[in-house]
């Protein structure tokens, strides 16, 4: 009952700001009640994906589960929605998977929106949907800003941010990121707002790698996107990445590559996260997370976010 009257509660406020705002894909809960450790989201008029946390070692597993089941049946209850259309999304009891393992091979792609743009998602094949919805006013900003400059977008993921920047005016947009699949998706995305390849690339590169090659070419760029993992240690890198560590070595690599009075957005999901602003000499730094936390994300915000630029 706690967590229908909460779940009710969330979706009148929430339901009637997603359509002000003009947005289909939006948070509508997140472990709001300790007992019912789960996020809810929106996805469209027909589609919720059911995310349960890692279970604390302190709940019994019959207790856990008995939780989970009364969530599975609720949600579709309140929100008017086929029990089949609530996709239940459990992260690995040993311990997070890798995002991009596949946990089924639907291979569809349902299309939401968020203000102008369309962006294509998948809940079913991977822990990892194809799109953040924490990034939400961080896209927004990126549109707003970009002008008719060029946008790099490092660890790109599915190219969402380069889908705001191209349609904010962009000139062009260069999408770096180590997945395949990811940069497929992206260009998927770009078709899906009928936006002309032809002034777009799309980079397969270990994205630390390319931005120590990038640095000694003569490219640079207006507005630059860097959102790298909290920690890294994939196969196509050269070495481990732990951004807490390396990140004065990769911001400064990045705030290289701007143009003359262009702007680094730096952002990090790591919640203890200390930027070390004396060892980025020549470079000043505006914590703006406050800004981009969407209406949905402010009770338990997800991302810490920074615009750099060269000090004057």
């Amino acid at each position: 009952e706690m967590f229908e009257n909460r779940l009710r509660k969330n979706h009148k406020r929430l339901s009637r700001w997603a359509l002000q705002n003009e947005t289909s894909a939006y948070r509508l809960y997140d472990a709001d009640i300790p007992e019912f450790n789960v996020a809810v989201d929106v996805y469209g008029d027909d589609l919720i994906r059911v995310e349960e946390y890692r279970r604390p070692k302190k709940v019994e597993e019959e207790v856990a589960d008995r939780r989970l089941r009364d969530v599975m049946l609720v949600v579709p209850q309140v929100l008017g929605v086929r029990p089949g259309d609530v996709v239940l999304r459990v992260r690995g009891r040993g311990g997070e998977k890798p995002q991009e393992e596949r946990r089924g091979d639907s291979g569809t792609l349902h299309p939401v929106y968020d203000g102008q743009e369309i962006f294509l998602v998948n809940l079913r094949d991977y822990l990892d949907t194809g799109l953040f919805l924490d990034d939400r006013e961080l896209r927004r900003r990126i549109r707003s800003t970009v002008g008719d400059g060029r946008f790099l977008n490092l660890f790109c993921h599915t190219g969402a941010a380069s889908v705001s920047a191209a349609a904010g005016g962009a000139r062009s947009t260069t999408s770096v990121d180590l997945s395949r699949r990811y940069l497929d998706w992206a260009r998927e995305n770009f078709e899906a707002n009928e936006l002309d390849l032809r002034s777009h690339e799309f980079v397969k590169a270990d994205a630390l790698r390319w931005l120590r090659n990038a640095g000694k070419g003569h490219e640079r760029w207006d507005l630059v996107l860097l959102a790298p993992p909290t920690y890294s240690r994939s196969k196509g890198m050269d070495d481990e990445f732990d951004v807490q560590r390396d990140h004065v070595r990769i911001i400064k690599d990045a705030a290289a590559l701007l143009a003359k009075g262009g702007e680094l957005l730096f952002t990090t999901n790591l919640r203890t996260f200390a930027l070390d602003e004396p060892a980025l000499s020549g470079l000043r730094a505006e914590e703006i997370t406050a800004a981009v936390t969407p209406e949905d994300f402010r009770k338990k915000p997800r991302i810490r976010a920074w615009s750099i630029k060269r000090a004057q």
